[in-house]
């Protein structure tokens, strides 16, 4: 089994080559009991520190490591999207740079939930650390739940958490899924839930404790806000818009597997009806060489009557 583990990177030079090498390690310790092969995609915004240059460094420790560096700051949904459209695996985790969680506690689980066919998402979830205000800043934990409130009274998702920064996708959905799903903002992540949830996909959730949140992740109000009729702009306006397009490109999807069946099925009858005229060509020379033989032999005597007579 191939995965591939992508990371947006952006400004994480205090925390990205420590995350590197433990999901690095995590994933060798795995090795042959989920994956054969594994991919470790950086993708690097351009960033005022020097985090690609940590990346780079780790690409050529690692031969597993590959770094994308984008030509300027573009948003972490355009990075998630980057790395997951040039993935190679069967099944790709897509986690954060500063991932606050020992992932070698619940990769068993993610994969073992993921083997569910109609599976096509696990969301780690930590969403009672995150509204913890002895674990992590009152902003942060205020803006979550915020956030949980709104997508269970709007959206109806049925998720608790959807914005913790660790998840794992099937690889042809979530290449499907991003191909069709083009924002670049950190909410990309509920476009990306209505998407699989509107094509009958399941998301299944793991329940995660977080060790310790980083210090350096800030946010400030004016983004909180930003973010806040982004959310509602999408919520009341744009997902409506989203989902009609996602229903006409899946009845359109829908009328091409059928003119294919039907063309697939004329094409056959066709072979048969040739098929049939080879058989009955073949019968005719068999017959025409069978009277031809007959005659010869009625010629010189070997048969006492003709063939074509009684």
């Amino acid at each position: 089994m191939y995965v591939s583990i992508v990371i947006p990177c952006y400004n994480e030079s205090a925390s990205l080559e420590a995350s590197v090498t433990s999901i690095h390690h995590t994933v060798t310790l795995y090795y042959e009991v989920f994956f054969n092969e594994f991919e470790i995609i950086l993708v690097v915004e351009k960033s005022s520190d020097n985090t690609l240059e940590i990346a780079r460094k780790l690409e050529t420790k690692y031969k597993q490591v590959r770094v994308l560096e984008n030509d300027a700051t573009y948003g972490k949904g355009y990075s998630v999207r980057r790395g997951v459209l040039e993935s190679l695996g069967q099944y790709i985790f897509v986690v954060d740079a500063d991932l606050p969680i020992n992932l070698y506690k619940y990769i068993r689980i993610m994969m073992l939930l993921i083997e569910d066919p109609k599976a096509a998402a696990i969301y780690c979830t930590a969403l009672w650390d995150k509204i913890n205000f002895k674990k992590r800043k009152k902003i942060r934990a205020l803006t979550s739940i915020g956030l949980f409130i709104l997508r269970k009274l709007i959206l109806k998702q049925g998720v608790s958490d959807s914005q913790f920064g660790c998840k794992l996708y099937e690889g042809d959905v979530a290449r499907m899924c991003f191909n069709d799903v083009k924002v670049n903002n950190f909410l990309y992540e509920i476009y990306v839930t209505d998407w699989i949830l509107s094509k009958g996909y399941h998301i299944d959730e793991c329940a995660v404790s977080v060790e310790s949140f980083s210090k350096n992740s800030t946010v400030k109000l004016s983004s909180i806000v930003n973010s806040f009729f982004t959310f509602m702009r999408y919520a009341l306006f744009e997902r409506r818009r989203f989902m009609k397009k996602l229903s006409l490109s899946s009845v359109r999807s829908f009328l091409i597997v059928i003119s294919i069946g039907l063309i697939m099925s004329f094409v056959h009858d066709e072979a048969a009806l040739a098929d049939k005229k080879v058989e009955l060509i073949i019968e005719s020379e068999q017959f025409f060489n069978e009277a031809v033989v007959q005659n010869v032999a009625y010629a010189y005597g070997k048969k006492k009557s003709h063939p074509w007579k009684p």
